[in-house]
Formats: structure tokens, sequence, C-alpha cells
């Protein structure tokens, strides 16, 4: 059996193959190789390999982010807390694994280890037996050998300074005898040494005064970027958290505040994003929205207006392509209506449509206040309730069947979405797995309702269900559908 598994998409194989040569060169076996010995199972290897492992290395990249294999697999290593996921393309790690601390290997170029590799190595490293053979395999013989030199170098220093040499003493006696003693050495050497103490202390007051200075006035002065970011007058889109001069830093921008900053910045691109809705409403109560992209395996989309409001994000955790999601929203006066998608590259692809309100909603939204985000959800309730069918919602509605484009869902649940009472989070699950997360606010429309269409899978025979959570608390999902 192997101290490490490495687990990757088949694409990714020369990746896995310079990443498991490295690691076997510093001493440890590596299971990476899928070829199986004649006459046994697949699974059977795979689940024995995986068993034995001290540590699962995950290669990240465009191919194995929607692999349910490697998914799997990384969900044993992060259950068991021996899970080191490496980053081997620029791609969105997977909901459930984005707390994890990941090494970025994107940067290896030509055969050259990057810095990065030694973080890999350190995070190996630090689980339980798996100190780097180099050092922490280091025999107790030579641990003691070395204790022993220290020893005895430690008995020479002591023996020279109280035992002078035979030859020392003549020399001395013979100088004696001459009148000509060390007693100028000596002196030089006292002098040398107090030139020495008074180096040391001028070092010393110049590093204390230096890091007053740095501690007490520089930081106490906002930097002149900030200043001069303050005095820019804010323009109708807001950003989520503003920074006021002198604050303290903030924590890591969530995705949707980077998606909102370049946005806000201009550096959004446009893309295949299409906004589907009526140009004029006469009630802003409920306007049907349909946002037509691709939305790729692995990424994010949210819907925002411009004047402000936050309606939804969507997160795609199936291993297809979502091609289109819509749902009705709430708007309080004519604006136009944004929808902001994750790409590759840490690209985001706008689409925007204006829609004209006659009679608002009523319902007032500002600075784009996200109600909640998907990262923060507790996946695990959600995926518990709906594997045990729990508090089952007979008033929603559910209904999933095949076409040609793919598999194409519809939900609507009885809920008063009011600023108080709304649905927080969704999860669609197919077969018991999760293929898509949603996030909710209170802007999102009474009695709401979901449509979602599924590329590329048909997905006969299967079982779809929904689950939700409220502002409150509360869990429910809803009757399990055969897909037809």
């Amino acid at each position: 059996m192997s101290d490490i598994f490495i687990s990757y998409s088949r694409e990714d194989r020369p990746k896995a193959k310079l990443i498991a040569e490295e690691l076997e060169r510093r001493g440890w076996s590596v299971w990476w190789d899928r070829m199986i010995p004649a006459g046994q199972v697949f699974d059977d290897v795979i689940e024995r390999e995986i068993s034995a492992a001290k540590c699962i290395v995950v290669l990240w990249s465009s191919h194995s982010v929607g692999s349910r294999w490697v998914r799997s697999e990384a969900s044993e290593g992060a259950d068991r807390h021996i899970l080191v996921p490496v980053l081997v393309e620029d791609v969105p790690i997977p909901l459930a694994f984005k707390r994890i601390q990941t090494a970025d290997l994107t940067q290896w170029r030509d055969g050259v280890l990057p810095a990065s590799f030694e973080r890999l190595l350190a995070d190996i490293s630090a689980l339980p037996g798996l100190a780097t053979p180099a050092v922490g395999g280091q025999s107790r013989e030579t641990g003691e050998e070395s204790d022993n030199e220290s020893k005895r170098q430690s008995a020479q220093n002591v023996y020279s300074q109280t035992a002078p040499d035979t030859d020392t003493e003549q020399a001395q006696s013979e100088e004696s005898s001459n009148g000509h003693g060390d007693q100028d050495t000596t002196a030089n050497r006292r002098i040398g040494l107090w030139f020495g103490i008074a180096a040391a202390l001028s070092i010393v007051i110049l590093a204390a005064g230096f890091w007053l200075y740095t501690t007490r006035f520089v930081q106490q002065a906002p930097s002149k970027q900030r200043m001069e970011r303050a005095e820019i007058p804010p323009p109708e889109v807001l950003s989520a958290k503003p920074v006021s001069p002198g604050a303290e830093p903030q924590p890591k921008a969530s995705l949707f505040e980077i998606a909102l900053e370049k946005y806000h910045d201009r550096q959004t691109v446009s893309g295949k994003v299409e906004l589907k809705t009526n140009d004029t409403e006469e009630k802003g109560t409920v306007v049907p929205v349909s946002i037509e992209t691709d939305i790729e395996p692995g990424r994010h989309a949210w819907l925002i207006s411009k004047n402000g409001c936050w309606y939804t994000e969507f997160y795609n955790a199936s291993p297809v392509v979502i091609t289109d999601y819509t749902l009705r929203v709430k708007m309080e006066k004519s604006s136009d209506l944004v929808v902001l998608v994750e790409r590759n590259g840490n690209r985001i692809e706008e689409g925007s449509k204006r829609v004209a309100v006659k009679q608002g909603s009523g319902h007032h939204c500002s600075h784009f206040r996200p109600a909640h985000a998907v990262e923060e959800m507790n996946q695990s309730l959600l995926d518990s309730a709906v594997r045990r069918s729990a508090s089952v919602d007979t008033d929603s509605r559910l209904k999933a069947r095949s076409s040609e484009d793919g598999l194409l869902l519809k939900f609507l649940a009885r809920h008063p979405m009011t600023t108080s009472d709304y649905i927080q989070y969704l999860g669609v699950y197919i077969n018991g797995k999760p293929a898509a997360y949603l996030a909710w606010g209170p802007f999102v429309s009474e009695n709401p309702y979901l449509a979602l269409e599924f590329s590329g899978t048909d997905g006969k025979g299967r079982d779809v269900q929904i689950g939700w959570i409220d502002n409150k608390g509360k869990v429910a999902v809803s009757e399990k559908v055969r897909i037809r």
C-alpha cells in the first residue's frame, strides 16, 4: 500500500505523473497509475488504496471539478482530514472544498518546480506518519552520533578554557623570564571588546527608533491612496462594503464582492449572456426573469439591479452545463437588471436589460446587500434533509422532464417571501446528489418560481428533489419526482 494517493482526471495524467515522480523522489510511495492488474476489480483496488493511504492529493482542473470520481475521492480525504488539494489550472474549486488550503501549481512550466511546491511538501509532511523521509526518517543512530559529537566538542571547549597545553605554558614561562608577557595583547582584546559592545548598542538604539517611528507615526496616518479614493464621489453603483479612511483591514472579499467590484470598475466583459424579461411591467411585484447563458460546472452567477437590489446567487454543482435559470423578482422602480457570470481566468461576463416599472413593489433595496452567499449555507443540513426526505412540503410543486436539449426542471413553492420571512437557500438534487445550490433574498417574488435547464443529459429514470432553508432555520423538501 502507498503513502500517498493522487486523485485526478484522466486528461491530467501527464501532470499527475510529474507530481508523483517528485514525491517519490523525496522518499514517499505514491499510487497514481490507474492501470489495474489483471483479474482485479477497478473499484476494489481504488477503495483499497484510498483506505490505506495516509494522504489524498487531489488535482483540481477544468476536467476534474466536474468529475464525480474525483469529488468522491476528495470527500473521502476531507472526511479523514488527510486531503491536500492542488490547483493545476486556474479554475474555481468546488464549493465543498474551498475552505481547505490549496497548493497553487498553475505556474509549473518547463519542468522547473514553482516555489509553491515546497508548500505542498510541507502540507504532506504535516500529516501523521508522513514526515519527509529525508528528515523524519533520520535514524536514531545518526541522532545519537550528532549528540555525542556535540558533547565531545563541548568537552574540548571546556578543556581548552581550563587546561592550557604544556607548550603554551612553556612559552608563557619563557616570555615571563625574558620580561615579555602578553599584557599588550590582552589590553588590545579588551579595547576591541568595548568597541564591539558600543557598536551593538548603537544598532539596537537605531532599530528601536525605526520601529517606534513606523508603528507610532506612519501607521496612524491614512495612506495617500486611501485618501484619494475617499475623495471620489460614489457613483450610482456602490460597492458592497465601502472602506473608510483609517478603517481596520477587512476580511477576505466574497466572490460576489469581487464580481461587483469588477462591475463597478467596468472590468466585466460582454459575452454570451442574455437576460430575457419584459420591457415594461405594470406591477413590480412579479417580474419574470430568464438568464440564458452557459453556467459551467463549479461556476457562479448573480442577479442584481443597477439601483442596488441583490436578488440571487446561483452555483452549478452538477458535472454538466446549465443553460437557463428562470425566477420571478420584485422591482421597486424602473431600473436595469444585471446578471454577472463567473468565467475561466477570473473573468466576469455581464448581461443587462432595462425594465420600465409603472407601479413599484414598495420594497426598497440599496447597496447590493446580499441576504446570503452560497458559500455560507449549511449544505450538510440540507443534504441530510433531502436524503431522509424530512419535512416534505406537500404544497410545493416540482416537475421534471427530458427534452432534446437536456433536462428541464420547474418548481413552485408556497412562501410569503417578505423581508422578515423568506427562503435563504435551495438545493437541487438528482438521485440524491447535489446538482445546484441557490441563495435567495427577500426580493424574490411571493410564491417563488424556479426553472432550470441542464444541457447534455436527459436524466430519464432518475429522481429529482428540491430542499430549502428559510431565514428562521426551517428546513423543507419537495416530494420526489421521477424524470420522464
